[in-house]
Formats: C-alpha cells, structure tokens, sequence
C-alpha cells in the first residue's frame, strides 16, 4: 500500500507533486524539441545553404558596377541603333533605298554590304560595299549613283583588287573589292 492510499500525505501536497512532475516532464521534452530545432537549424544553415561569399570590397564594388553601366550603355547604344533604322525606313522607305540600288547596279557589280548612318545634320549617310568584274564596271556603277537624284555626295573610299576563288578557263579571275559612301536625300 501506498502512502496515498492511506491518506497520511495531505492532498493540497499530492496535487503539488503532481504538477511538480508533470512541469519537470513537460519541461525536458520541450527543452529536448528546442535543442532538436536549434541543432537542425544550425546544420541546415552551416551545411545545406550555399556558403555565402565575404562582403565584396569597395573596388570589386565598383568594377561591377562600371560593368553593369557598360552593359547598360551598350544596351542603349542598340536601342539608339534600332531607333535611327526604324526612322529611316519610316521617312525614306528602306525598301525604296533598296529599290533604287537594285536599279542602279550593274550586272557585273555586287553589293555585300550596305549600312545606314545618322548625321548629326538631320540627313543620313549610306555605306554601300561590294565587288565587281572591272574598274570600268565599277565607275559606270558609281556615275549611275552620282546621276541618281536620291543619292549624292557620292564618294569612292576605298579599291583592292583580289584574286576571284572562281577559275574561268584555267585562269584565275581578278575582281575589284570596293566601299562607296553618300548622302541619302528624301525626294
């Protein structure tokens, strides 16, 4: 027999006990929880999370941010690019230009590269560069350009010869590498 059953120990002191244990058992296992969440907290961060770097220094600051301005500024350079190209395909018709030039061309004369500037006096210059057979089908090809009332300031920039990858006849051809540059005019 228990000492509770013989009603000895006074009740309001049974009561105290109980709750005593109840509190101390109560109190380990949420103390044990805690431990377990700090502990697993603690692992996760030391090992899962990727390892964070050091705080970047005021010069690596710096040069990534002179990087990310560079991007920027190149991002609006093509912006720019894009804006001018659109402009003049809108206020002189780019198919137009490309119309004109088809016309103007000889036979034995070739475009490889056409480009579009903006002047800063509101007109637009055109860089036309390409090939040709002969010097004589080349300058026959830039007084059509002279003669055409959309193009003008024409100018011959530059001339090399070089050797053809074709072959006619056995022998290996010439032809005549050239850029011409000039003013496009709205009419």
């Amino acid at each position: 027999m228990a000492l509770r059953d013989i009603n000895l120990v006074p009740e309001p002191f049974l009561l105290k006990r109980l709750l005593l244990r109840h509190a101390v058992i109560w109190g380990v296992v949420y103390s044990i929880a805690a431990a377990i969440l700090v502990a697993s907290y603690v692992h996760y961060m030391s090992s899962a999370m990727p390892k964070r770097t050091a705080a970047i220094s005021e010069e690596q600051a710096r040069r990534q941010l002179a990087r990310i301005i560079t991007e920027i500024n190149i991002k609006n350079e093509e912006i720019e690019r894009l804006a001018f190209v659109r402009h003049v395909s809108i206020a002189f018709g780019t198919s137009e230009i490309m119309g004109r030039l088809a016309e103007i061309m000889d036979a034995k004369t070739w475009l490889t590269k056409i480009s579009l500037h903006d002047n800063k006096d509101e007109t637009y210059r055109i860089v036309i560069a390409g090939l040709s057979y002969s010097n004589a089908r080349l300058g026959s090809t830039i007084r059509s350009l002279t003669a055409d009332p959309y193009f003008e300031d024409v100018v011959l920039r530059d001339t090399v010869e070089v050797k053809s990858n074709r072959e006619i006849s056995g022998t290996s051809e010439r032809i005549v590498q050239f850029t011409v540059e000039a003013r496009v005019v709205a009419k």
